[in-house]
C-alpha cells in the first residue's frame, strides 16, 4: 500500500505546478517536475543577480553556496563536504573522473563494466581503447539479468587479474527498472583493491544512497531526474584519500589549481579539484533546495512510496494484450520499460503525449549491450515519482489499452 500520508502527498503535488494543470508525467527519469521550493531558490538568486550583479550577488550568498555541499554529503552520507564537486551535470561527473583516471593506465589494462551501460558511457570507453590501448571487458549478468557478483569475483582472481584496473558501472540504467547490485560490488572492489566508479544519474532522488555502504571511490549525480532539481546542474562524489582524490584532473583552471609562479602550479584539495571556477550559482540552490526537500520527505520514504508505485503500474501492465514488461533485475525501481507487440513505439509515445501523458523513449543507441542482447529496438519508459498517484496509473491503463484496441494486433 502506499506508504506516504494523503496529506503529504496532498502537499507535494500542491507544491508542484504540473500536477495542478491535467498532466500525468511519467518521465521522472527524464526530469522530474520542480516543486515551488526549487523553482523560488533559482528565482530569488537570479533576482539577486539583476538587482546588484552576478559577482557581488556570489560573494552575499558564499554560505548559501558552501551549503549545498553540505546538503548533497548528506543526502549520499558521504563523511566530508570536501568530498563533493559542484558540477554541470551527470555526464560531467563521470567523465572528469574517469577521463582523469583513465590517462594513469597503460596499453593492455582493463576496465570491467556491465552490459546495462548509457551509451555516453561506452563512447568514451571506445574512445580511451583508441587512445591508450586499454581494454574493455562487459561482465557476465546472471538470472536476473543484473552483474553475477559471483563470477565477478572470480573474475577478480583470474590469471590476468592484475590488469584490472577500474570497474565502472551505472547503478540503474535508462531503459529499465534494474539495479545493479552495487554494495557487493562495492564490497569486492575493496577486498581486491580495485578502484569503483558508480554512475548514479538515475538512482539519487529514488534510490537512499549510502556511500559509506556502497564503498565506491567516485560517484556522480544529475538534478534533474529524481532530485527534482534543475537541469544544467549535478555533483561529483570522490572519496577521500581513493584514487581519484590523488590524480590531476585532465582539465584544469584557476580554481581546481592555484598558480605558483609561472612554471608552478598546485591541485586544489579533494575533490575540488574537478570543479570549474564559473558556476550556475541560481542552478547551484535549485539543486541545493531539491536535496533539502528529499531531506525534509526522508529518501526511505520516498523510495518506499516509488516502489509501490512502479509494482503497481508493472502488474497493471502485465494485465493488457500484447504488453511485455522489459525490466531486468532482482530488485526494481521506479523506471518501467516495456514494449507493445505489433505497434510502434513512436506512435504509442505521440498517442499519449496527445492525452497530455508524459512517457519516453529507449532507443537502443542508449544502452547499446543490454538492448542487443534482448533484441529490442526501443522501449517505451514510464518512470514514476513520489508524487504520482495511483489513479494516474489507471489514466495510463485506460489510454494505452485503448490505443491497443484501436491499433493493436493479437
Amino acid at each position: 500500500k502506499s506508504v506516504m500520508d494523503r496529506d503529504v502527498i496532498d502537499r507535494v503535488r500542491k507544491d508542484t505546478v504540473g500536477c495542478n494543470h491535467d498532466l500525468i508525467h511519467f518521465n521522472n527519469a527524464g526530469a522530474s517536475l520542480m516543486p515551488d521550493y526549487v523553482v523560488n531558490a533559482q528565482i530569488e538568486q537570479i533576482q539577486l543577480e539583476s538587482q546588484v550583479g552576478g559577482y557581488e550577488a556570489a560573494e552575499l550568498t558564499l554560505d548559501k553556496t558552501q551549503s549545498v555541499y553540505q546538503h548533497c554529503a548528506q543526502l549520499i552520507n558521504a563523511q566530508s563536504v570536501h568530498e563533493i564537486a559542484a558540477m554541470y551535470n551527470a555526464t560531467d561527473a563521470w567523465q572528469a573522473p574517469f577521463y582523469s583516471f583513465v590517462k594513469t593506465l597503460s596499453q593492455g589494462d582493463l576496465i570491467l563494466t556491465s552490459s546495462a551501460e548509457y551509451g555516453s558511457s561506452m563512447i568514451p570507453y571506445m574512445q580511451s581503447i583508441g587512445m591508450y590501448g586499454i581494454r574493455i571487458e562487459i561482465l557476465a549478468d546472471d538470472e536476473y539479468g543484473q552483474i553475477d557478483v559471483l563470477k565477478l569475483k572470480k573474475r577478480l582472481n583470474s590469471d590476468d587479474c592484475t590488469r584490472i584496473k577500474l570497474i565502472s558501472i551505472v547503478h540503474v540504467p535508462t531503459n529499465g527498472g534494474l539495479v545493479q547490485p552495487a554494495a557487493e560490488i562495492g564490497q569486492l572492489c575493496r577486498e581486491y583493491q580495485v578502484p569503483f566508479l558508480l554512475d548514479t544519474c538515475q538512482s539519487v532522488g529514488q534510490i537512499d544512497i549510502d556511500v559509506e555502504k556502497i564503498e565506491c571511490d567516485a560517484l556522480c549525480a544529475t538534478g534533474r531526474k529524481y532530485l527534482r532539481g534543475p537541469r544544467g546542474v549535478g555533483f561529483l562524489y570522490v572519496k577521500k584519500d581513493s584514487v581519484f582524490d590523488t590524480i590531476e584532473p585532465y582539465k584544469l583552471d584557476l580554481y581546481s589549481a592555484h598558480v605558483l609562479n609561472e612554471s608552478e602550479y598546485v591541485l586544489e584539495s579533494h575533490a575540488r579539484r574537478y570543479e570549474s571556477w564559473e558556476r550556475n550559482y541560481a542552478s547551484w540552490f535549485g539543486l541545493g533546495a531539491a536535496v533539502e526537500y528529499a531531506q525534509a520527505l526522508t529518501m526511505s520514504a520516498i523510495e518506499s512510496q516509488i516502489i509501490f508505485l512502479s509494482n503497481d503500474l508493472r502488474e497493471k501492465l502485465s494485465q493488457l494484450p500484447q504488453v511485455k514488461c522489459t525490466d531486468r533485475g532482482l530488485f526494481k525501481c521506479g523506471i518501467v520499460g516495456f514494449v507493445v507487440e505489433n505497434t510502434n513505439a513512436q506512435d504509442i509515445f505521440s498517442y499519449l503525449k496527445s492525452h497530455r501523458i508524459n512517457v519516453s523513449l529507449s532507443n537502443a543507441s542508449s544502452t547499446p549491450t543490454q538492448m542487443r542482447i534482448d533484441q529490442l529496438d526501443k522501449v517505451i519508459r514510464a518512470s514514476l515519482h513520489y508524487y504520482n498517484e495511483v489513479n494516474e496509473i489507471d489514466q495510463f491503463i485506460d489510454a494505452l489499452r485503448r490505443y491497443i484496441n484501436a491499433h493493436g494486433s493479437s
